[in-house]
């Protein structure tokens, strides 16, 4: 076999993008015997090494596409539509002065970069796509209307050999784009290891971008009442006055503040209860914990991930008035109660299977078999 050269293009918008790459480096090595594979990321480059070590290589790379966010935590609108004007001028940019760089790889991987599927494109190789949603999409959402970028990205896009899409992705997003192939969930594999102790077990986790901080730490002191379930928080700005509280309490822990240490977490959780991020809620599927997702104004994204689980047993959504403390108090007792007998229902809920990675690698595989 071949001994190829792969470059991977990891989006720096959020943690979703580079577990899903992860699974995928590990089928790669797994799959091909022969192999070199660079990634191109910034944001999580950290946990990549700590995972692969040397048996891969990295380059530091912020790619052209930035959202920015308030500090509560919610979407800039303003902002990121001004940044976003600067794309398609970075991102040639961008291409220009990694020609050389780039010119030495067999093919690509992006969980989306779309500028990489365009160089692929002029350059006669191979570009394998892989998101859950495209940025033409989430950018018209923005926008509330196409412009030019928005259609260049969607060109870019269209360019790629093949598009993944794991479920739950919006069926016009689907439609929208050309050689598409739907495939299962891409998760963590973590073991399912169970915690000690009768009482039910509740993550409260917030995401990257701290939003939930505010709201999480409204909520606390009415945890403290709620003596018959043990809580695991993850979350920062607390103060240092609340958290000797939590200190000081037996059912109410603080735990390490990481996405990655709060996904350990979930398999040994009974409910969960977060931001309705599409990472999180393949995490929650996977482990087939009932969820609270909490709503987030101003992201289309978030918008778009609840309105496609309402169908599901799993979940139910947390709105922004619920997380009043004896709001919240009664939410989630009635969630609970609701749920403690739960019991998949097929009819209601998805077919779990965490095969993405695999078979997006088996089939890039063949495709290479037959493009060479």
């Amino acid at each position: 076999m071949k001994n190829y050269k792969c470059a991977i293009f990891i989006s720096d918008v959020g943690f979703g993008h580079m577990v899903r790459q992860r699974q995928i480096i590990f089928e790669l090595l797994k799959q091909f015997n022969k192999i070199s594979i660079t990634i191109f990321h910034e944001k999580n480059m950290g946990i990549l090494k700590k995972n692969f070590g040397n048996k891969i290589n990295y380059v530091k790379n912020f790619n052209n596409i930035r959202l920015k966010k308030k500090p509560s935590g919610l979407l800039d609108l303003k902002i990121t539509k001004k940044i976003f004007k600067s794309w398609k001028k970075n991102s040639e940019k961008f291409l220009k002065k990694n020609d050389v760089i780039l010119s030495k790889f067999d093919f690509f991987i992006s969980d989306l970069v779309p500028e990489i599927s365009y160089y692929a494109s002029i350059n006669k190789k191979p570009c394998f796509s892989i998101c859950h949603y495209t940025w033409d999409w989430f950018f018209n959402k923005i926008f509330k209307k196409d412009n030019p970028d928005i259609r260049t990205i969607r060109k870019y896009t269209n360019l790629s050999n093949k598009i993944y899409f794991p479920p739950l992705t919006h069926s016009k997003i689907i439609k929208g784009s050309n050689k598409v192939k739907n495939v299962n969930f891409i998760g963590n594999k973590f073991k399912k290891k169970k915690l000690k102790g009768k009482k039910s077990k509740i993550l409260i986790m917030n995401n990257g971008t701290e939003v939930l901080s505010s709201k999480i730490k409204r909520i606390i002191p009415e945890l403290f009442k709620m003596r018959d379930y043990e809580f695991y928080i993850s979350t920062s700005k607390l103060g240092n006055k609340l958290k000797k509280k939590i200190f000081k309490n037996k059912h109410v822990h603080l735990i390490k503040n990481e996405l990655k240490n709060s996904y350990n977490h979930i398999p040994r959780m009974n409910y969960i209860v977060a931001r309705g991020g599409y990472n999180t809620i393949t995490e929650c599927l996977l482990s087939e914990k009932p969820t609270l997702l909490a709503e987030e104004k101003f992201n289309p994204e978030i918008k778009e991930n609840l309105k496609s689980i309402k169908k599901t047993s799993f979940f139910e959504i947390l709105k922004d008035r619920h997380w009043s403390p004896k709001i919240f108090k009664r939410k989630l007792k009635k969630f609970i109660s609701d749920k403690k007998n739960f019991t998949k229902n097929r009819k209601n809920s998805l077919l779990l299977k965490n095969d993405g990675a695999k078979v997006i690698v088996s089939d890039i595989k063949r495709y290479l078999k037959n493009y060479d």
